[in-house]
Order: structure tokens, then C-alpha cells, then sequence
């Protein structure tokens, strides 16, 4: 798989400042854990489920000093860290939850009701947590197809009224109907950067154009020029400024992981504001610049930088 830039620019969890840890054994079924430590957002929470770090987005935090699982984690040894997180790499993250229910010949309850695709049923149940506000809201999907809106009726004109949905003609008996719910209202929270999406160069960017050709000269002085190709190769360059040693290490890491400019990459240009947009293969092109500009400490976090990179467009 190809990387991708900011993408793939990861930060190494272990240096945040701990301020806190418990471990769990044998979690089987549980999911709500208290912390030894309060901390003020979930992102502030390392947990490790025997020895691999959980996604933020599969745990919320219960007041300050609990977390509650989604799914139960179920693992021999769960290790929850309490750290520090600077408000440099905390953002306000936007999230739409969404509702599944999946329709087939076999018996599915929904709440009180059972439902089954047999080729006269035509009232079905959403999702019983969902709570759309109409027709936009559900994505309705026959053997894979998706339906238009005029293609079913919400609220039904069944029993079940905002709490299902009608499909006429009933569906055959061996097709399957999926229903996933999106609710209108997005939920926002705080959660801690764990790549360098949320970092934008601060001073802009330059782009330069080249194209590519070979030339001939024979020992008699006659030349020729060949266009290698009519696409021209772009180079970037932009600037971080004040960065701290954490996205300085991760940036660093990246292009080690490339072995510096050997190895070709996607740069996605919304990450530069390009008004062209789009991703492009890259490589670097030269060593990335790094200067010392501040220092509070000798932790990384505490150090910050201006970080110059240069990146060269390459043909498909």
C-alpha cells in the first residue's frame, strides 16, 4: 500500500507525559473502566488492549475519571494510561453517527417486531436508536442497489409510522434489503492529533514546473533533444513553523521510512490549500531542514522547530 502525506505522518503516543496508568486482567465482558488518573478529554487516554492501542473512536469518556468501551475489549491485559496531551496537538473533532439494520429471509427481531424478507411484508423497523428527520436521512439499499427517495416511504403508513419504512412492490424472498441511517445532527468532541493532518503549513507554499528531456551530442558535435514527456513535474516547497519535536520526529520518520528520496509517495495537495487539489506521486527531494528555534524542556514536546520540505512531482 502506498503512503500518504500528512496521512501517514504518525505521532508516537509514548511521548506524552503520563500522569497515570492501571491495568486490567481478564476484561471478558466489561466495558466501563476507571482510570488512575482524571484527565480532561478521551484523548487524553492511552489504552492498550493486550499490548495494541485502541482507537480513540471506540471508547467515550465517562465524567473525567472512567472510560466506557463500545464494544467490550475483552483482553488478557488492558493498560490504561492517563496522559498530557499539549493543546498543540488537541482539535475539535466533527463526527455523524450512523445506523445499520440488514433485511433478509432469515428472521430479524427489531425491538418487539421480527421481520422477513418473504415476498409480502413490505413495512420494515429503522434502527432503534436512530432519529431522522426524513427521507435524506436513510440509505435504502435493495440486493446492494441503492433506491431513490421515491422509491420508498418514510414515515411508513403502517403501524410502525417514524419507526420504519415501506418498499412496494414487497421484495422477493431471496433479495436483501440494508438500511443505514445518518443523523442530521453531528456530534462534536475533543480528541488529541494522532498524525499531522491537523497541521498546516503556516507559511504558504511555492510550486515550480519542469519537464522532462534527454539530449544527444555525438562526438562530432551534433546534438539532439528528446521531450520525454509533455506532462510537466512539479516541486513543492513549504514551511512548519513552530512545531514541536513530536511532528518534528514524525515527519523525520516518514522520510526515513521512504529512505529519503528512493522511494515514491501521494501527497495530498488539500494539505498545501493547492487550489488544484487532488493527490500526486512524490518524492522527496532534498533532506528536510530542521531548525531549533525554542526550547522549555528537554522532553520533545517541549521543543518546537521550523521545518522546511521539498517534495518533486514523478511520472506515473
Amino acid at each position: 500500500m502506498v503512503a500518504r502525506y500528512p496521512n501517514d505522518v504518525v505521532f508516537d503516543v509514548n511521548a506524552y507525559s503520563v500522569t497515570g496508568q492501571i491495568i486490567y486482567n481478564n476484561t471478558a465482558s466489561s466495558t466501563t473502566f476507571v482510570l488512575s488518573n482524571p484527565v480532561d478529554h478521551r484523548g487524553e487516554v492511552l489504552a492498550f488492549a493486550d499490548g495494541i492501542l485502541q482507537d480513540t473512536s471506540i471508547y467515550s469518556l465517562v465524567g473525567n475519571d472512567s472510560i466506557n468501551f463500545f464494544v467490550a475489549p475483552s483482553a488478557i491485559v488492558l493498560q490504561l494510561k492517563s496522559v498530557s496531551v499539549p493543546s498543540s496537538l488537541v482539535a475539535l473533532v466533527t463526527s455523524i453517527d450512523s445506523y445499520v439494520l440488514n433485511y433478509s429471509n432469515t428472521p430479524l427481531v427489531v425491538g418487539s417486531n421480527t421481520f422477513t424478507i418473504d415476498g409480502a411484508t413490505t413495512e420494515f423497523a429503522i434502527p432503534l436508536s436512530s432519529n431522522p428527520l426524513g427521507e435524506s436521512d436513510l440509505l435504502i439499499a435493495i440486493n446492494g442497489l441503492t433506491q431513490a427517495n421515491e422509491d420508498f416511504v418514510y414515515p411508513s403508513a403502517g403501524t410502525l409510522g417514524s419507526r420504519g419504512f415501506d418498499v412496494t412492490p414487497a421484495v422477493p424472498s431471496n433479495n436483501t434489503i440494508d438500511i443505514r441511517i445518518f443523523d442530521s445532527a453531528s456530534t462534536s468532541f475533543t480528541d488529541r492529533c494522532s498524525t499531522l493532518i491537523e497541521k498546516k503549513p503556516d507559511k504558504g507554499f511555492s510550486v515550480s514546473k519542469d519537464f522532462t528531456f534527454s539530449q544527444f551530442e555525438s562526438q562530432v558535435g551534433y546534438k539532439k533533444t528528446r521531450l520525454i514527456s509533455r506532462k510537466p513535474n512539479r516541486t513543492w516547497n513549504f514551511k512548519y513553523t513552530n512545531v514541536n519535536g513530536l511532528q518534528k520526529d514524525a515527519i523525520e520518520t516518514f522520510q526515513d521510512s521512504r529512505f529519503g528520496g528512493f522511494e515514491t509517495f501521494e501527497l495530498d495537495l488539500s494539505h498545501l490549500l493547492d487550489p488544484n487539489g487532488g493527490i500526486v506521486r512524490v518524492k522527496f527531494a532534498a533532506p528536510i531542514i530542521n531548525t531549533l528555534v525554542a526550547s522549555k524542556g528537554v522532553n520533545l514536546i517541549d521543543q518546537f522547530y521550523t521545518v522546511s520540505i521539498r517534495m518533486q512531482e514523478q511520472d506515473d
